[in-house]
C-alpha cells in the first residue's frame, strides 16, 4: 500500500490524492473528509493485517525457536553430565581385551616355531 493511494476512489470520486481536492467548497470538504475517512479505514485494516501476521507467524517462530533453545540446552547439559569415571572405566577394560587379544595372536605365530625347533 502507498500512502497516496490511501482513500483514492471514495463514493465515486476520482481523486488521485488529497491535494486534489478543493476545499474551499462545502462539497470539496465534504469529499476531502470521505478521502481521509477512508484512508483512515486503510490504515486500520492494514494494521490488522499486521497485527494478524506478528500473531501468526512471528510469535509461532518465536515459540518454535524457543523451544529448539530449550531442546540445545537440555541436550548440552546430557553431554556435560556424562559419567567420566564410568566411561574411562570402560575404555581401560576395552584397551586390556585388546591387548590380550594381541598377545594371543603373537604367541599363536610363535608356538608352530617353537614345535619345530623342539622336533628339530
Amino acid at each position: 500500500m502507498n500512502p497516496s493511494s490511501l482513500g483514492v476512489g471514495v463514493n465515486g470520486n476520482q481523486f488521485g490524492n488529497l491535494s486534489e481536492v478543493n476545499v474551499t467548497t462545502g462539497a470539496g470538504a465534504q469529499d476531502a473528509l470521505s478521502v481521509v475517512d477512508a484512508a483512515i479505514d486503510d490504515i486500520t485494516n492494514l494494521r490488522g493485517d499486521l497485527g494478524a501476521f506478528r500473531q501468526n507467524t512471528l510469535n509461532a517462530t518465536a515459540n518454535n525457536l524457543r523451544a529448539t533453545l530449550e531442546n540445545t540446552v537440555n541436550a548440552e547439559s546430557v553431554i556435560r553430565d556424562t559419567d567420566f569415571a564410568e566411561e574411562i572405566a570402560n575404555f581401560t577394560q576395552q584397551q586390556v581385551l585388546v591387548q590380550a587379544g594381541t598377545a594371543v595372536l603373537g604367541n599363536a605365530t610363535q608356538l608352530p616355531q617353537l614345535v619345530l625347533s623342539l622336533l628339530g
